[in-house]
């Protein structure tokens, strides 16, 4: 597969991943926490999304490994272990959702608070990840769209600092604040590196003209 068909097929992903994100991660919690018993169905919608995002996070990090390779080997390469960790920590987190379905809600008050735990164990894995794609898209890219490259290393910290706010229990309101400022920034990083896939500028420049 050539590096343009690769790199349009990860900005793909990504979009694919910022339609289904929301369901997984906000939607479809919400509507589980709101709910006055547990709810073994929405539960069970809930796990299959998951399984949809762990399946195409699979494979838009190794798409993306192989793209950044062409970059830097060695940071490439560390990038793509952090989110494979973090792809990791997600299959347990679904597990934990099984286990709720298949006890038919008996056990949600232990595992549901757990998966939103663990949530936080995975955005700090996700953050480095963030941050060194950043720096690569920032060193390497020759246009103005390098400083998507900052929007990802800034906004990496809004993982970084909700993780810590919420795993070490401080619920600093200035935090939270920064967090959500931060996590803004790199959504915005996230679709500019989608848009950067998509018209192929992450391919060195050897390459986009010998297309």
């Amino acid at each position: 597969m050539s590096l343009q068909k690769r790199s349009f097929i990860t900005g793909f992903l990504y979009i694919a991943l910022a339609v289904i994100g929301p369901f997984g991660f906000m939607i479809i919690p919400n509507m589980v926490a709101e709910s006055t018993s547990a709810n073994v169905s929405l539960v069970g919608l809930w796990f299959i999304v998951e399984l949809v995002i762990i399946a195409i996070e699979i494979v838009l990090t190794v798409y993306l490994w192989k793209l950044l390779n062409e970059h830097n080997k060695q940071l490439s390469f560390i990038a793509f272990i952090f989110r494979m960790m973090m792809i990791l920590v997600m299959v347990v987190n679904s597990i934990f959702l099984l286990a709720v379905v298949l006890s038919g809600g008996s056990n949600a008050d232990v595992f549901i608070p757990m998966h939103s735990t663990w949530i936080y164990i995975w955005q700090l894995s996700f953050s480095l990840h963030i941050v060194l794609v950043g720096y690569i898209v920032f060193r390497y890219l020759k246009t103005y769209w390098r400083y998507v490259g900052i929007a990802l290393i800034v906004g990496a910290f809004g993982y970084f600092i909700d993780s810590l706010n919420n795993l070490v229990l401080w619920d600093i309101d200035f935090l939270t604040t920064a967090a959500t400022i931060l996590l803004f920034a790199v959504t915005i990083g996230e679709i500019g590196m989608a848009i950067v896939l998509l018209m192929k500028r992450i391919v060195p420049l050897n390459e986009q003209k010998a297309s």
